[in-house]
């Protein structure tokens, strides 16, 4: 009897184990600027405006580059580069870029 308490106990602790893995959270991965990498265009003109490396870095067509350490993540959608420019994210190849506070282009990756 005591030990069918216990192999009780033990199952019951071992489906509540199960239960919580199976239940946590899948998409705990941060999405940062790097799930962003590639070219990016004006959709204006179509001209390159910007790269995002694979490392989070970025580098404009001017050759101004910032390092990923120096990019603000304000959100999944929206960083903040050192020259107070902003890019926000509509999707994984659609957004805008505000230059200087001011100047917004719609944005794609090619």
């Amino acid at each position: 009897m005591k030990t069918l308490k216990n192999l009780t106990i033990l199952i019951a602790i071992l489906s509540s184990v199960l239960f919580y893995i199976s239940c946590s959270d899948k998409t705990a991965m941060e999405i940062t600027l790097s799930y962003y990498a590639g070219n990016w265009y004006n959709d204006e003109n179509g001209n390159i405006l910007f790269t995002i490396n694979s490392d989070g870095s970025f580098k404009d067509e001017n050759n101004k580059k910032f390092s990923s350490i120096s990019i603000t993540r304000n959100n999944a959608t929206n960083y903040t580069l050192p020259d107070e420019s902003v890019l926000t994210f509509t999707s994984a190849n659609k957004g805008t870029f505000t230059i200087d506070g001011g100047t917004t282009s719609k944005i794609t990756k090619k």
